[in-house]
């Protein structure tokens, strides 16, 4: 599945967050002003973050910003966002392993009964 133009990020981050199709979609404009049902709160309610959240995961995130559906983004209990893209490693995406390697070393120092 793609999009309704040729910048796919947007859309396809959005349907692995909300698991749901570009045709169906917050915000999608589809073929002869198709409109989806689903509002954006809707959306982010039963999203990736938001099902773990209640799940009792702690969630986590590190991604570029901005291309990606912020509704849901802003339900990830951590979150490390910025645009990291380039040569080196602390302006590139060595970066954002950083950032995971943080986590879960954190992670593993906590007590087992402390950890969800």
């Amino acid at each position: 599945m793609g999009a309704y133009v040729g910048a796919v990020c947007t859309p396809s981050r959005t349907m692995v967050m909300t698991g749901r199709t570009v045709w169906h979609l917050p915000f999608a404009r589809g073929p002869r002003g198709f409109q989806p049902t689903i509002d954006a709160k809707t959306a982010a309610e039963n999203s990736l973050p938001a099902v773990f959240n209640r799940a009792g995961y702690v969630t986590f995130r590190t991604c570029k910003r901005g291309n990606s559906f912020e509704p849901a983004n802003a339900l990830f209990q951590i979150r490390h966002d910025a645009t990291k893209r380039g040569p080196t490693h602390e302006n590139g995406s060595p970066w954002h392993g950083d950032r995971v390697m943080e986590f879960l070393t954190d992670r593993a120092r906590q007590p087992a009964e402390q950890r969800k």
